[in-house]
């Protein structure tokens, strides 16, 4: 007598399957010629009441957990943008069911039905074996993706570079900070792990590519209040492989990302070692700065090579004599030329700024504009005009800058 029953069946609301196909989106390899590296697995299983959706562009791998209710358990392989156009066309209501009934087709039944070609389940990649020692750090969200979007644009767009397309995440005795150089500029960031749990990642250097800081950066609605970064080994290798990053507890996402290979820059070697550097800056408000910053950025757009923006702090007397600085930004691109002077606060109690010249420095006006990013005053250091600019926004000790300038020709 013939076995009827389906290979694989289960129910999954709606909107728990529309959040998991986003969240895994990111990390499908959208682009690839290959038609397994587009697809999204989905795994059902009847002793769980969870069902997995994983997706991968071979270095990183993505899997989204969303309840749902399983009739025959299974998996099955499916084109994922084909499967979120058929979950628009069925009409769905509050769930959708999915059924293979062992043909090379599954049924995909909201208030009405379609049939979705299967792709050949072998052909997609293996789940990695989970491994017994790993090590971990746990980074709240919010403060993560606040320090990402101050580090990340400094990562290098060259893919040439490994090393430099990546992401640094540096740990020192249980400090945890996070940084990128593109060689033309630096950000970085201390961030504070969660004081329930202890940092037990050994000291070092761990670079995540920057495609997966991108896929993260994008998934940023699917990770929950804090992230669980964990260190894996791969046999008879003496430091970590890879990185697996746990979001969310119930509707979770894993995101697995093997580690780039090399040794990041040694950043303390670019920092300008000035004299009582930490004692002299000047600060600028934004609402000063912002409309000539908009406009220069605006202006220099796609301009690979052009013209330097230039930068000056002059010292300047009143008509009794009273001294006061005045920070001048200019730029020039074919025909158009944009300045603005401003008010500036100078912090030099030792009167170093005073015995100088005034000079002007060049930088490549898309990344100042980059570097003057901040919510109430952008504080910097620069005292010579061929050495690193050093700069934080809002005066927040556990971030700052360093921008290369630019050689002006006269």
């Amino acid at each position: 007598m013939t076995d009827t029953r389906p290979t694989c069946s289960f129910l999954i609301p709606t909107k728990a399957l529309e959040d998991a196909l986003a969240a895994v989106t990111p990390f499908v390899g959208a682009k690839s010629s290959i038609e397994v590296l587009r697809a999204v697995h989905i795994q059902a299983t009847l002793a769980a009441s969870y069902i997995n959706f994983t997706t991968t562009d071979l270095d990183t791998r993505a899997t989204a957990t969303r309840q749902g209710t399983t009739f025959y358990d299974g998996e099955l392989l499916v084109d994922l943008k084909t499967l979120k156009d058929a979950v628009a066309a069925v009409k769905p209501t509050d769930t959708i069911t999915f059924t293979v009934n062992g043909g090379s087709t599954v049924e995909v039944k909201g208030r009405t039905s379609i049939r979705l070609a299967l792709l050949p389940l072998h052909d997609f990649p293996e789940k990695p074996k989970p491994e017994p020692d790993v090590k971990s750090v746990v980074l709240g969200t919010a403060d993560l993706l606040e320090a990402l979007d101050w580090v990340a644009p400094a990562i290098a767009i060259d893919l040439t570079r490994p090393v430099l397309n990546s992401l640094n995440l540096r740990v020192d005795e249980g400090r945890v900070s996070i940084e990128a150089c593109d060689s033309y500029r630096l950000h970085t960031q201390l961030l504070h792990n969660s004081e329930e749990f202890e940092c037990t990642v050994p000291p070092g250097d761990y670079l995540l590519s920057g495609t997966f800081v991108k896929q993260l950066l994008k998934s940023k609605k699917h990770l929950g209040h804090q992230l669980f970064f964990t260190f894996g080994y791969e046999a008879g290798e003496e430091r970590p492989t890879h990185c697996e990053v746990y979001a969310g507890a119930h509707d979770s996402l894993i995101m697995r990302t093997r580690l780039v290979e090399g040794q990041f820059p040694n950043v303390e070697q670019l920092i300008p070692q000035y004299e009582a550097l930490d004692s002299i800056y000047a600060c600028v408000e934004r609402s000063d700065f912002e409309s000539v910053v908009t406009g220069i950025k605006a202006l220099a757009r796609g301009k690979k090579h052009g013209a330097p923006a230039r930068v000056r702090i002059a010292r300047v007397y009143d008509d009794h004599g009273k001294a006061d600085h005045l920070l001048s930004i200019s730029f020039e691109q074919e025909s158009a030329q944009l300045s603005d002077t401003m008010p500036v606060e100078v912090h030099d109690p030792q009167g170093v700024m005073d015995q100088l010249n005034p000079f002007d420095i060049g930088f490549n006006p898309e990344f100042l504009a980059e570097a003057f990013r901040c919510k109430e005053r952008m504080c910097f250091a620069a005292i010579t005009p061929l050495r690193p600019v050093r700069y934080n926004p809002d005066m927040d000790m556990d971030r700052f800058g360093l921008l290369m300038p630019i050689r002006l020709e006269d």
